[in-house]
Order: C-alpha cells, then sequence, then structure tokens
C-alpha cells in the first residue's frame, strides 16, 4: 500500500506550493516513512511479534526486546508519514 501511495503521490506532486525546503521535507518524510513501514512489518513478521500487529500476530508472541524494535519502529514511521502528508495536505491546500 505505501507503494501505491507514493504513486498517487508523484501524480498530485506537481501541484504542490511549497518552499524547496518544506517540499524536500515531504518527500523525504514519505519515502523514509514507506521505506520504514516496510523495514518494521518485515521485522515484526520475521519475529512473530503481536503487541502493535495483533490481527497479524495472533497466536505468536516475541521476546521484549523485538517487541520494543518494532513498536519504536512503527511508531516513528506513523509520525514521519503523518508530517509528511500534513506537508501534502498544505501544499495542495494553498492551490
Amino acid at each position: 500500500m505505501n507503494g501505491m501511495f507514493l504513486l498517487i503521490v508523484g501524480l498530485a506532486w506537481n501541484q504542490l506550493e511549497l518552499s524547496d525546503r518544506i517540499r524536500g521535507v515531504a518527500f523525504w518524510a514519505l519515502v523514509v516513512g514507506a521505506f520504514g513501514n516496510w523495514a518494521s512489518v518485515v521485522a515484526a513478521s520475521v519475529w512473530g511479534t503481536a503487541t502493535l500487529t495483533p490481527i497479524a500476530g495472533s497466536g505468536f508472541g516475541a521476546d521484549r526486546w523485538k517487541e520494543a524494535v518494532v513498536a519504536v519502529g512503527l511508531v516513528c514511521v506513523g509520525v514521519t508519514m503523518l508530517a509528511g502528508t500534513l506537508s501534502l495536505v498544505v501544499g495542495l491546500r494553498k492551490r
């Protein structure tokens, strides 16, 4: 889903009215967020974590440090993607 999201963002990218600096921050926030999400979910599936992925990890459990690594990764991804998406909304709203 992150790949599809990035494709859709790419279609609207030229419509953004943002400064170069904020445009760069939005770009890197979305790219890092998408790949960070991928890495966190792969780690969750390999380690069998279930704390922040209760549906996918139903019946599994992992060491506390593995659960913590995945939790920190997914929370960071959430914050990063939220910042990037809000930048997009601001850039499109100005138009």
